[in-house]
């Protein structure tokens, strides 16, 4: 094999080597890992509304509040663990008004492999009921790689809809229980995902991949979603409008809210509709002198 070592290591780098390279590399500097991560929630997470109810990097939530970043580097599940239960105890025990939601950063910690992280999550995801702490917290997860769990059959790994969770960096995202319920209450969770899915496949999975690849997003910055014309979107600022408004006066606003939106889209499309073509002449039957109908006009 020594004869032929300058062969093999020669060998040119596949494009699925190449991809897999560029999307594991990590920046020394927090700033610049910080300053990847906040682009990508600013323009896929909040700019093409993939989460209703996060309105930039810095305001999410319901009620509206900051996001807080923390960066850790660890790469030993034990250190993460412990990183975890740090940030939990921060969230729980801070002002929903002082941080709404955390993103925990783990720059380097299962980069290079998906199932390991995935893997991980379950660790964190299987005892929060167990533990008592389901009513405080939920958990959602985020990898350059992820596949969702309930889509791979119909959609593949590569499919545009796991771009909603594919981050440059793996993630966690430690979110408030009472806010992700009032969230789920208002909005079904399968409309989210449907209209993330449709909207993630108008883009395309190649261009997303390149973006992910570069860690640059600037081709999205023109197609922000309007949320006046959306009908999630319209629902979550609705409900962040409402800010400490009785739960039944939100009710109703929402009731009222797609009620209107319903009317719309029915107008909408009564006018796209092409016209009806008028009804036949109707024929005058007659008797011919022989007996048999004759029509006559």
């Amino acid at each position: 094999l020594d004869k032929y070592k300058h062969l093999l290591d020669d060998e040119e780098e596949t494009e699925e080597e190449w991809e897999f390279r560029q999307l594991t590399e990590v920046p020394e500097d927090d700033k610049e890992v910080l300053t990847n991560m906040r682009e990508w929630v600013d323009v896929v997470i909040s700019d093409m509304g993939i989460c209703p109810f996060s309105q930039s990097a810095d305001k999410a939530g319901l009620p509206l509040g900051p996001v807080h970043y923390p960066i850790f580097r660890g790469i030993r599940p034990e250190e993460v663990y412990a990183k975890y239960w740090d940030e939990v105890n921060f969230l729980i025990t801070s002002d929903e008004k002082d941080i709404a939601t955390t993103l925990l950063i783990l720059p380097q910690f299962g980069i290079a492999n998906v199932e390991g992280f995935t893997a991980f999550t379950d660790t964190l995801s299987s005892p929060l009921e167990a533990l008592g702490i389901e009513k405080y917290i939920q958990l959602v997860f985020f990898h350059p790689q992820w596949v969702f769990r309930d889509g791979e059959d119909r959609m593949g790994s590569s499919g545009a809809a796991n771009f909603a969770r594919r981050s440059p960096f793996p993630m966690i995202n430690i979110l408030r229980t009472p806010q992700v319920r009032l969230a789920q209450k208002s909005i079904p969770t399968g409309l989210v995902y449907t209209q993330n899915e449709e909207t993630l496949m108008e883009i395309g999975r190649e261009d997303l991949q390149e973006m992910l690849i570069q860690r640059d997003w600037s081709p999205l910055k023109d197609q922000r979603v309007d949320r006046r014309y959306n009908k999630l979107g319209k629902i979550a600022q609705m409900l962040i409008d409402a800010d400490g408004a009785p739960a039944q006066e939100v009710k109703e606003r929402l009731e009222q809210q797609i009620k209107e939106m319903e009317e719309a889209k029915q107008a909408k499309a009564k006018q796209a509709a092409p016209p009806k073509p008028p009804p036949p002449t109707a024929s005058i039957q007659r008797e011919s002198p022989g007996g048999d109908a004759d029509s006559r006009p």
